[in-house]
């Protein structure tokens, strides 16, 4: 019964992620991977999207932006992706402002997109019980 309640549990949250910016972050991240030769080149073919590791995100129905973390492993190594991406005024698309692939075993992480300013995943979270800046949660 545990184990039902845990994968139902587990089917709901996976849902309201899927219906969020925070699915469509993903989705693009990993279109840009699979189409940058330099990843395709340093993991291998094909390359296979692990699930999100870590995730932040805040939207409403006028703006959102959504940071996250996951795993892509080819052919030959795996890498850590980190992605964020923002939507600005409703009914906008998402788009992404940084994305980047930490490769294991090498020094220098492979930037593909590189925004402006620091970005919002590098920024530590708010301490428990501290009030966040406006508009973060």
């Amino acid at each position: 019964m545990l184990g039902l309640g845990l994968a139902g549990a587990g089917i709901l949250v996976w849902n309201g992620i899927r219906a969020s910016g925070a699915y469509r972050t993903y989705q693009l991240a990993v279109e840009q991977l699979e189409r940058n030769a330099v990843v395709v080149e340093r993991l291998g073919d094909p390359l296979r999207p692990g699930w999100p590791s870590r995730l932040r995100f805040q939207e409403d129905e006028q703006a959102g932006w959504a940071c996250l973390s996951f795993l892509i492993t080819g052919s030959q190594r795996t890498g850590e992706v980190a992605v964020e991406s923002e939507r600005g005024v409703a009914g906008s698309a998402w788009q992404l402002r940084h994305l980047q692939v930490k490769v294991d075993g090498d020094p220098q992480a492979i930037q593909i997109l590189k925004g402006e300013g620091v970005p919002r995943c590098e920024q530590e979270e708010p301490a428990a019980g501290a009030v966040p800046p406006t508009g973060e949660i």
